[in-house]
């Protein structure tokens, strides 16, 4: 199974933020949606992961408060990520290594006149708790 699968079921709507935004602004979307993830962009670049745990520690080291902190502030600027082929059981491998929930994923997309790739994010991230859910039933269905 691949991440693709994943993406079917889950969706490929990506939410994200820029590193110069207010926190706040971006906690107030990640609440608005209900999503536990943003993907940092930055001129069309992938420039990091914000996740309830970053908001969370930036809250404890400003005293309780978000005050006036930046998503730059706060973000994981060196996020996993995978491709829509990437197969399950190594985004796995990777997501439990690093204890992380959310994932980027990349598509590539048509070569360009000068022949080199060029790639863009796909959707939504891959969550942690899809792939637990599917590990379970892969492990239940081996087992039985």
């Amino acid at each position: 199974m691949k991440v693709s699968d994943i993406l079917r079921v889950k969706g490929t709507i990506l939410y994200t933020a820029g590193p110069d935004d207010e926190l706040k602004s971006a906690v107030d979307l990640m609440a608005d949606k209900d999503i536990g993830s943003l993907v940092v962009m930055s001129h069309g670049d992938l420039v990091g992961m914000l996740t309830f745990r970053e908001v969370i520690a930036r809250i404890v080291a400003n005293g309780g408060t978000l005050g006036s902190s930046i998503v730059r502030n706060a973000m994981d600027d060196a996020p996993l990520t995978c491709t829509v082929e990437t197969d399950l059981d190594e985004v796995r491998r990777m997501m439990l290594d690093r204890h992380a929930r959310y994932m980027p994923v990349w598509i590539a997309t048509h070569a360009t006149c000068r022949s080199w790739m060029r790639r863009c994010l796909w959707g939504s991230s891959a969550c942690m708790t899809s792939l637990r859910r599917w590990w379970t039933a892969k492990t239940l269905k081996i087992r039985c």
